[in-house]
């Protein structure tokens, strides 16, 4: 039994690894497609003042230069900027009793004490994390689905799951 749960600690340890650097390269990429952009706009927006390049249809070019200032902002792992015509949804509060758990989350959402997803949405990381043990990796993302779910922002778990 040690044996299999050591092997298993190495594979869940190379998986993470893994997981790791592959979203290191996304968000590397991502950010350096973001500045490419950020540059490209800079040099269009230079070559119009000085005058060696004019829009032929000027409003059209000013709502796509902002567009585009924003697409770079989005994909920007850092910046994350959300769409400006999109409505923000609030998320929808629900009593703990109508979530849907695992007899595991609702253990864990038991031992937390707390009566709905408002209240577990605001608990920090580090209490859900030692409510679900340090290694149950799947309760952790179970609370992030339900979460998620529900309209919650969950930057907060990203960190965790996706880098």
């Amino acid at each position: 039994r040690r044996v299999q749960d050591r092997r298993q600690a190495v594979a869940n340890k190379k998986n993470r690894e893994f997981g790791r650097r592959q979203k290191l390269m996304e968000y590397a990429n991502r950010w350096h497609d973001a500045q490419r952009i950020r540059e490209y706009l800079s040099a269009l927006q230079a070559a119009i003042d000085e005058e060696r390049v004019q829009p032929l249809d000027e409003a059209g070019f000013r709502e796509w230069f902002e567009w585009a200032t924003w697409y770079a902002d989005s994909i920007d792992p850092i910046l994350q900027a959300p769409h400006p015509d999109e409505e923000q949804e609030r998320p929808v509060n629900t009593p703990v009793a109508e979530l849907d758990l695992t007899a595991r989350g609702r253990a864990v959402i038991a031992e937390l004490e707390v009566g709905d997803s408002d209240e577990l949405a605001r608990l920090p990381l580090d209490r859900i994390t030692e409510a679900c043990g340090y290694h149950d990796m799947a309760t952790h993302q179970e609370v992030h689905r339900i979460l998620e779910g529900l309209g919650y922002p969950t930057a907060k778990f990203e960190n965790r799951y996706r880098c």
